[in-house]
């Protein structure tokens, strides 16, 4: 025996050896081994421990980075937030359309959105200044370009009987014809401004 190690007498009649002193000879390394915190290694404390101060430093800076550009999508201010919303690809129609047909009827609720379609319909809704009539509307974009003719409007009204019954009614060919064109105006200035 070498280094304090002996040999005891367990429970069951073996004879076991034991180490008494500092670890010394062939089991040493499991001595020290076992006193060490276990350390479960993930890819990052394996480059983390590699020794390579290089390899430190770009892996501190990734994860700097990728908190910035998380934190940087919650951000709830700055920029201009229609024209970001413009950036997203909205099925198979023109994007400026879209969106500004959503801008201008926003008090009106939407019943249907078929972004692929070029389709939004918005249900009735009556005003207060008329509380005997309601309106709703029928948007269509039809193109994938910013023209003129890419929008249609359709615009139903009714008007309530002294029955209580909503019957439909004569509605302006013009009204059409304008809110097609506020809709052609609001898709420019949204181009306009997510360009300049």
């Amino acid at each position: 025996m070498r280094g304090g190690a002996g040999k005891r007498q367990s429970e069951n009649g073996d004879l076991g050896e034991f180490h008494t002193g500092p670890p010394w000879g062939r089991h040493a390394d499991q001595h020290w081994r076992a006193s060490k915190p276990l350390v479960i290694q993930t890819a990052v404390n394996k480059v983390l421990h590699s020794g390579t101060f290089f390899m430190v430093k770009y892996v501190f800076s990734a994860a700097i980075a990728g908190m910035l550009m998380v934190s940087g999508c919650q951000s709830k201010s700055g920029g201009n937030a229609e024209a970001r919303v413009i950036q997203q690809n909205i099925g198979s129609v023109n994007p400026y359309l879209w969106r500004a047909s959503l801008d201008t009827f926003d008090d009106l609720p939407v019943a249907t959105a078929d972004p692929i379609g070029g389709l939004i319909t918005y249900d009735w809704k009556a005003y207060a200044a008329a509380p005997n009539e309601r309106v709703k509307v029928t948007v269509y974009i039809l193109d994938t370009r910013l023209r003129a003719d890419g929008v249609k409007v359709s615009v139903f009204r009714q008007e309530k009987s002294e029955a209580g019954e909503w019957t439909d009614a004569v509605v302006d060919p013009e009204t059409a014809l304008q809110l097609e064109n506020k809709i052609l105006d609001r898709a420019r200035l949204l181009k306009n401004s997510q360009l300049g």
